[in-house]
């Protein structure tokens, strides 16, 4: 039989366990009212576990658009304004940071279910060294086929909810990246200038970013990727993996799907530097007839010949309705 005194220290316990939590609460509510106040908004982390969610939708839908290709695309389509123009059909939005899309390309063609259109966001670059480890989407499409279960799913969905709700939660905002900004620049962080969305597109606001910075930095690290690619640079290259990709495109167009290849803007620095190392006239003009695909490239499209990107290589999200819009009326033709 436990005695009063047992009781009473119980019951202690379980006033310290709810204060604590109260307080806790309470700090982290003001800690989230803080950074809402000063600018910052929920943001949804993009890893293989949502890609792969966004991949299990394809050929669930006898309309279906797929994008694919790096960053670019992820950044530079408004969704709003594309589900205005295609309002019944499943958009399936695959690109993924700093790689190119061969790989998703090869497993759709691979997926007898899949029998849409895609529009992939692609680059000289991409299409002779797509493959490269490095810039490779294999290790997503791995992922998607030997990992990605129900189970991943849950907990995928439980971590979009939270992100979609809580500020506080955003690696964005960790302890050791604010105390740096308070080291160094002697200011709390500023919000994000790329928000991510539960349907893994992004905004980029560039009047929130350091562009001269981060420009500089950008166009030095792409000069040197670019430096160690230029040995293996030929025309016969491109010809041998523009052979393979186009065995791809052809299973699709073969199950009355569709493939698009467009190459999306880039300016000033970092369009000079693509015209140095893979010249248009070169490595571009030449694929139409090597492939099935449709080819469309930015400066060919009136208005969006016009746009510039901020850092050399986005768009910013003013101009992301006027790109979508002209881009897709061309496609539409």
């Amino acid at each position: 039989m436990h005695s009063s005194t047992s009781n009473s220290n119980n019951s202690g316990w379980g006033k310290s366990w709810l204060l604590g939590l109260l307080i806790a609460l309470f700090l982290l509510g003001g800690l989230e009212f803080a950074w809402r106040i000063n600018g910052h908004q929920p943001d949804i982390v993009d890893d293989q576990r949502l890609w792969a969610m966004e991949r299990s939708k394809a050929g669930t839908s006898p309309k279906e658009i797929v994008l694919l290709g790096s960053s670019r695309i992820q950044t530079d389509i408004s969704m709003a304004t594309l589900r205005r123009f295609i309002p019944d059909y499943n958009i399936i939005n695959l690109p993924i940071d700093g790689t190119c899309a061969n790989a998703t390309l090869h497993d759709l063609a691979e997926d007898d279910k899949f029998s849409g259109t895609v529009i992939m966001e692609t680059t000289s670059e991409c299409l002779m060294f797509g493959y490269d480890q490095k810039i490779s989407q294999q290790s997503y499409v791995d992922y998607y086929h030997r990992v990605y279960n129900l189970n991943v799913e849950a907990n995928r969905l439980i971590a979009t909810f939270l992100q979609k709700n809580l500020t506080i939660i955003n690696p964005y905002l960790n302890l050791i990246k604010v105390t740096g900004d308070i080291i160094r620049k002697n200011k709390w962080r500023e919000p994000n200038y790329v928000t991510t969305y539960e349907d893994r597109s992004r905004l980029a606001d560039y009047t929130k970013l350091d562009i001269t910075e981060n420009k500089a930095m950008r166009l030095i690290k792409t000069e040197g990727h670019y430096r160690k690619l230029l040995p293996r640079i030929s025309t016969q290259l491109l010809q041998d993996q523009l052979a393979s990709i186009n065995t791809d495109v052809e299973k699709i167009i073969n199950r009355d799907g569709k493939v698009i290849f467009v190459r999306f803007p880039a300016s000033d620095e970092h369009w000079d530097m693509d015209e140095r190392y893979f010249p248009r006239d070169k490595y571009w003009d030449t694929i139409a007839p090597l492939t099935k695909a449709r080819i469309l490239h930015f400066k060919d499209i009136d208005i969006i010949n016009s746009l510039r990107c901020p850092d050399t290589s986005h768009l910013d999200v003013r101009d992301t309705v006027t790109f979508t819009s002209k881009l897709f009326n061309e496609i539409s033709k």
